[in-house]
């Protein structure tokens, strides 16, 4: 009888111990995984889409003329921001940057929510419109020194 009941607490904590060595362990990969900044794999691959997609929509918008290739950021690495791309448009305007981007498929955001994005001194314009069926939104700024490249930034607003 003595025998059975040591084996049940025994029994007892290492199963305890076990459930907590589990709850460690998995805590232990997303903290290594954040404190190493790898990015979640099924984030990748779900904003790897979302990049195509702001690529395909935003390209054939802009001036071809003076602008960089595309770059796609995945925003997977903690804390998670979403998709976005950004390109720079050399001598360009955020005017022309943004000419193509009319209604109605396209809206004016407010100049002051615009602002909101923009650092000190810049000069900034965005819109934003309906792709399939999330908000995408679209900003151009303009650092305080010209001639430097007008950047566009792009990404959806859900």
């Amino acid at each position: 009888m003595r025998t059975r009941t040591i084996f049940f607490i025994a029994a007892a904590w290492l199963t305890i111990i076990a459930v907590l060595g589990v709850v460690v362990v998995l805590r232990g990969q997303a903290w290594l995984r954040a404190l190493l900044e790898r990015p979640d794999p099924a984030c990748v691959s779900q904003h790897t889409l979302d990049i195509k997609t702001l690529t395909d929509v935003v390209v054939v918008e802009l001036p071809k003329e003076n602008a960089d290739p595309v770059d796609g950021d995945e925003g997977c690495i903690p804390p998670e921001e979403g998709a976005s791309i950004a390109i720079e448009l050399h001598g360009s305007s955020i005017e022309a940057a943004l000419a193509n981007f009319r209604p109605p498929k396209w809206q004016k955001i407010p100049p002051e929510e615009a602002q909101a994005q923009a650092e000190r001194g810049e000069e900034v314009a965005a819109v934003s419109g309906k792709v399939g069926d999330r908000i995408m939104n679209v900003y151009a700024f303009a650092p305080p020194s010209q001639p430097d490249p007008v950047l566009v930034v792009a990404w959806f607003a859900d």
